[in-house]
């Protein structure tokens, strides 16, 4: 039988330590997919209690009563989807109300502001008239 070379050697070594991680990385991932298996297993086995439960309520069900308040909560909902409809309505109007009254307080302040200019130029103009009135009347003195 043929001795393996060196060469032959660190190859198979190099080969070894390829499918070493390879398997590592296998087992990780079947680690991983277990624990999530386990956890939608425990997931599934609550459901499971879960509908058993709703499956005895069901039997001790008074099921001709359940379908009149179904109706009557069907009924209700369209009322109160009625009256939501009202709300939004009334306040879009609210709201171009709004905004019409910020148009004209924005129009009465511009006035305002107008106004006040002209305020200060009138002082001003009584104030050269107090000036020139007090310059006459020390003139006549």
């Amino acid at each position: 039988m043929d001795q393996p070379t060196v060469e032959q050697f660190n190859e198979l070594k190099r080969q070894y330590s390829i499918l070493s991680n390879r398997v590592d990385r296998i087992e990780t991932r079947v680690n991983t997919h277990t624990e999530i298996l386990e956890k939608h297993s425990n997931t599934l086995d609550e459901e499971m209690k879960m509908l058993k439960q709703i499956v005895e309520m069901l039997k001790d069900a008074d099921l001709p009563r359940l379908g009149s308040d179904v109706v009557s909560l069907k009924s209700d909902m369209r009322g109160v989807k009625a009256d939501v409809s009202n709300i939004r309505a009334t306040m879009s109007d609210i709201g171009e109300k709004q905004r019409e009254q910020g148009t004209v307080l924005s129009q009465l302040s511009e006035k305002q502001q107008e106004q006040g200019v002209t305020l200060d130029q009138m002082s001003k103009n009584q104030q050269e008239q107090g000036k020139t009135l007090k310059k006459i009347l020390d003139k006549l003195q």
